[in-house]
């Protein structure tokens, strides 16, 4: 049944739902997700910046663990008659689907800062429109794409309140980023190892780079907190250049790149390098140039 469902949307493809299609999955990808987040976390709501950036580490980091663990082939792996879209994006296994995932967890989240009670009902609905599009492009089965949107909606619910709490109580905090770190710092070993060793992209890249990124998120977050606590200083000129500043030197930590065995150690090091710039480095920097002020002890 399931092939029959990708079929039907492969048959009914025009230019319009194609570029419908497209940019709807984009929306869920790194290019789109980073700089909104650095814009909420450096301009809008730094305690909404930390839910979602821990939300979405630990989203990452279950769904690709368990694709890892499941290895379900993608659609145009088992029918040969199937002609995907996108390609570039299908990089992994296909059981769950990581953009429905993610996308159901962040913008749900986006929309809690979002004054237009229209804008937050479209960001609540957006994730199911960004599932869908995985399956007209046919890179994902309709179920990877449900449970996706299942396991992104629950943890929204769950994560919000439960991070919003935490948020106010130091030693839980503290002792939340602390715990996720190491988990991340050990997640980060055993597949980077197992990365290092076979170079299957398939099972390992996408998994290596989520543990990377829940280990140095959360890292970086507990260095913030701890080290640096800025304020956002309330000053459309300083918020742009925030903003501005931090993507471009995102940009400049994206461009790196390894060959070979050696892409095990690019993916450490790069996917780190970003979580870190983002949530502590720059802040730091932004702090001592006064583009950032400090929190009250």
């Amino acid at each position: 049944m399931q092939y029959h469902i990708l079929k039907f949307l492969e048959n009914i493809r025009n230019p319009f739902f194609d570029t419908i299609a497209n940019l709807s999955s984009v929306l869920a990808e790194v290019g789109i997700l980073i700089p909104i987040m650095i814009v909420i976390y450096l301009c809008i709501n730094k305690k909404m910046g930390y839910i979602i950036a821990i939300s979405l580490s630990y989203v990452l980091i279950i769904t690709n663990v368990v694709k890892t663990a499941m290895k379900v082939p993608r659609p145009f792996m088992r029918h040969a008659d199937l002609a995907p879209m996108r390609l570039e994006t299908a990089t992994g296994y296909s059981f769950p689907s990581v953009h429905s995932a993610i996308s159901s967890v962040f913008f749900p989240l986006l929309g809690k800062v979002m004054r237009i009670k229209a804008v937050r009902v479209f960001l609540t609905i957006l994730p199911l429109i960004v599932g869908l599009s995985r399956n007209y492009l046919g890179v994902h089965w309709p179920f990877d794409v449900f449970i996706g949107l299942s396991v992104g909606y629950i943890f929204s619910l769950l994560l919000y309140p439960l991070f919003s709490s935490v948020y106010e109580d130091e030693d839980r905090l503290t002792k939340l980023l602390i715990d996720a770190s190491v988990a991340g710092a050990i997640l980060t070993a055993i597949y980077g190892i197992l990365y290092f060793k076979t170079m299957d992209r398939i099972a390992y890249r996408d998994t290596l780079t989520s543990a990377a990124v829940i280990f140095s998120c959360n890292l970086g977050l507990l260095i913030e907190r701890k080290k640096i606590g800025f304020k956002i200083i309330d000053s459309a000129m300083k918020k742009s250049l925030n903003a501005l500043l931090c993507i471009i030197g995102l940009l400049c930590i994206a461009a790196i790149h390894l060959p070979g065995r050696l892409d095990a150690i690019c993916v450490i090091v790069k996917y780190s390098s970003i979580m870190l710039w983002v949530t502590c480095i720059y802040p730091y920097i932004a702090t001592k140039i006064g583009l950032l002020g400090h929190e009250e002890a």
